[in-house]
């Protein structure tokens, strides 16, 4: 069932059975924001959707906001596929992480420019004896816009944001 609130005060607050997040649905509360027992408060008015679900004739009820983002996540947070980055290939758009493992010679890849928001993972694998050097469109740090990849953990992360790929974590990459 999806339950439709318009919240017109943020002295307002919505009241929840004791069977939300009761028993094996416990952990569906977690991160809800503004939720304190069973009583969710609000920072702003509008309008706010839930979802009830119950897999147990009503014992137990999963919640799921569906208009706000949890304030935590409460599994592991899985990315869809990985790649491996070949020799003279262009990293994958499409999965979230890219893996590197070289040979003695060393490498070289390409990174395109992105979409808004994307978020692109890199991590060494294997070192063969040689580096990986991927030559990124649009970098954020200027130069010449190349990301080195010289040691077993080597890894960064790139957001892309303002048609530019911006490096917001970074374990012994050097950036030119």
């Amino acid at each position: 069932m999806i339950f439709r609130l318009d919240v017109a005060s943020t002295a307002h607050t919505l009241t929840l059975p004791a069977a939300v997040g009761n028993g094996g649905s416990a952990k569906s509360v977690l991160g809800i924001q503004g939720i304190s027992g069973n009583v969710i408060t609000f920072a702003e008015t509008g309008t706010y959707e839930f979802q009830f679900d119950t897999t147990d004739g009503g014992s137990s009820i999963y919640i799921s906001e569906l208009t706000r983002p949890r304030n935590r996540w409460t599994n592991a947070l899985l990315l869809a596929g990985s790649d491996d980055l070949a020799d003279g290939a262009a990293a994958s758009l499409a999965t979230p992480v890219t893996f590197i493992a070289t040979d003695s010679s060393g490498e070289t890849g390409t990174l395109a420019a992105g979409t808004t928001g994307q978020v692109k993972m890199f991590a060494m694998t294997t070192d063969g004896g040689g580096n990986m050097v991927i030559t990124v469109t649009n970098p954020a740090w200027g130069g010449s816009g190349t990301i080195t990849f010289d040691d077993v953990g080597d890894g960064c992360t790139l957001v892309y944001i303002n048609s530019k790929w911006c490096c917001v974590g970074n374990n012994s990459c050097s950036f030119a």
